[in-house]
C-alpha cells in the first residue's frame, strides 16, 4: 500500500468521527461532554499529523524542501493543536465548543488541501518504491498486516 492512500483511508474515519462530534457536542451540552469528545479528536489528529510528518512530509522535504505546501501544512497541523488545546482548557462550554468546532472546520480544509494537492505532489515527486516503503512503515506504527 502507498502511503498517501493509507493516510486518505485516515481522513475518511476522521471525518465520520467529525460528524458523530458535531452531532454530539452543542450549544446545551456539558463540558463533560465538549472535553471528553476533543479529547478523542486530539488523540486521533495528533496519531495521523505525526505520521504524515514523519513518514510523508520528510520524504518530501528530501525533494521539494521544506518551504511552500509543507510549511503550511505544519503550520495548519500546529493551529489545529492550539484550537483543540484551547477547547481542552476551557470551562466555558460555548467556548470549549467553538474551538472545538473551528478545529473540526480546519481540519476538514486541510485534508481538502492535502487530498487535493499534497498527496498529487507526492506521487509526482516520490518514486513507487518510497511510497509503498513509507506505507509498510504506516502499517507497521498502526499495527496493520498487509498482504
Amino acid at each position: 500500500m502507498r502511503l498517501p492512500d493509507a493516510l486518505l483511508g485516515e481522513h475518511g474515519v476522521l471525518r465520520a468521527l467529525f460528524d458523530h462530534v458535531e452531532k454530539t457536542v452543542s450549544a446545551d451540552s456539558d463540558i463533560s461532554t465538549v472535553h471528553t469528545a476533543c479529547a478523542v479528536v486530539e488523540t486521533l489528529l495528533v496519531s495521523h499529523a505525526s505520521l504524515e510528518e514523519e513518514l510523508l512530509f520528510k520524504d518530501m522535504e528530501a525533494v521539494i524542501g521544506a518551504g511552500g505546501p509543507l510549511s503550511v501544512m505544519r503550520a495548519e497541523h500546529a493551529e489545529i493543536d492550539r484550537l483543540l488545546e484551547s477547547a481542552r482548557g476551557s470551562q466555558d462550554v460555548a467556548a470549549a465548543g467553538t474551538a472545538l468546532h473551528q478545529a473540526l472546520e480546519l481540519a476538514r480544509a486541510h485534508f481538502q488541501k492535502e487530498e487535493a494537492v499534497l498527496f498529487v505532489m507526492a506521487r509526482q515527486v516520490l518514486d513507487d518504491d518510497s511510497l509503498i516503503r513509507s506505507g509498510e512503515d504506516w502499517a507497521r506504527s498502526r499495527n496493520v498486516t498487509l498482504g
